[in-house]
């Protein structure tokens, strides 16, 4: 097993992370029933994941204690260019990884057990899978012997006294008819829980799928939906409970974490238009919480542009806050303008030739701020 122990000793309420990446599958070869290959963005993204964590999470009340991971490629290198000995997520890997954060997690009923999964899945009628590196293994008549099924591995997480549990999976939900019949159970779950040890834990769960879609990343790169994850987690997902932008007590609530990622996937297509337009898809149990206090001050994106939109490629754009005067400009080019700025009042304007310069006032706010300047 592959385990970061960064809190050893630690008593009080705490945050075990569980991170998956597989992108080596043994037994998937190009042009089989599975229609499946490898992949490599997968492993990145599972390390991209863990960095974040290292660096960027914060709770106060539920400090970073461990983090247990399997990635593909043998190693896991950090922000600090650390290389960590990982170890190939076959199942039986799994297994005993998920047992140590389970036991670590069930030690105190304030603990956050969070989990993250990037590599591929299936989904049918009876729940959604998660596929091990030795999926389809050969040896064994029973071809779901080496997945995870989704929901029961979350049934079996009730057993576990942290009340706090998150779950985000990076992965396809495909329900292609060829490996329905080839699959008789969408998995396995990785415990088992009694009626007696059912706890009432609150599980969100975000998927970068919905039931028969897929996901998508760029080859040897950070997945859409975990670059779009992190910056949710980061900031844009976050509120302010009593709305006063200068009180700064911001936090990342699992409530409005689905809106920030499709926000800011939103926002990557303006650059990136060939980017699929995906959604992020919520499941699970019981009630929201608070799952992150960003660091301060956050950086939220704003994309400013002309109506109509032929005029956007023409405009000189100025943003600029009531107290710090101006804060960003650009000359005139194609493409929208996208700023990023911490929360507060901001006014734009947009100078185009042959035209009176027009100016908005706008409230800019997590997840993000679309101001367009409308010409005559």
């Amino acid at each position: 097993m592959a385990t970061l122990n960064l809190l050893p000793g630690h008593q009080g309420p705490a945050t075990h992370a569980f991170i998956i990446g597989v992108g080596n599958y043994h037994h998937l070869k190009p042009g089989d029933a599975w229609g499946l290959g490898q992949l490599s963005t997968a492993p990145v993204s599972a390390q991209r994941f863990a960095n974040w964590l290292l660096q960027r999470y914060s709770d106060p009340g539920r400090p970073l204690a461990s983090i247990e991971h399997l990635i593909s490629g043998g190693t896991f290198t950090d922000h600090a260019n650390v290389v960590h000995a990982s170890e190939e997520p076959e199942l039986a890997r799994i297994e005993a990884a998920y047992t140590q954060w389970f036991e670590r997690a069930n030690r105190h009923p304030d603990n956050l057990a969070l989990f993250y999964f990037c590599g591929h899945g299936l989904c049918n009628s009876r729940g959604s899978t998660l596929l091990a590196a030795d999926f389809a293994d050969p040896r064994f008549q029973r071809t779901s012997r080496n997945a995870i099924h989704v929901e029961g591995t979350a049934n079996a997480m009730l057993a576990c006294k942290a009340k706090y549990q998150c779950f985000f999976l990076d992965c396809c939900r495909t329900t292609d008819l060829e490996w329905q019949n080839i699959m008789e159970e969408p998995g396995q779950p990785l415990g088992t829980a009694r009626s007696t040890d059912l706890t009432a834990a609150h599980q969100p769960m975000f998927f970068a799928a919905g039931r028969t879609e897929a996901a998508t990343g760029v080859a040897a790169d950070v997945t859409v939906f975990t670059k779009a994850l992190i910056e949710a987690l980061d900031g844009m997902a976050a509120v302010e409970p009593d709305g006063d932008l200068d009180a700064q007590s911001w936090r990342v609530n699992t409530g409005s974490i689905a809106a920030a990622i499709d926000s800011a996937i939103a926002v990557e297509r303006h650059q990136k238009p060939h980017i699929p337009e995906l959604h992020c898809h919520f499941g699970g149990n019981g009630a929201h919480f608070d799952l992150n206090y960003p660091h301060l001050p956050l950086s939220i994106p704003v994309v400013v542009g002309c109506d109509p939109e032929h005029l956007t490629g023409q405009a000189q754009f100025r943003l600029e806050h009531g107290e710090r005067g101006e804060v960003g400009r650009r000359d005139a080019r194609a493409g929208l303008w996208i700023s990023r700025q911490e929360p507060s009042t901001y006014h734009a304007s947009a100078s185009v030739p042959n035209n009176a310069p027009q100016t908005k006032t706008f409230l800019l706010y997590p997840p993000s701020k679309r101001a367009l300047l409308k010409f005559p």
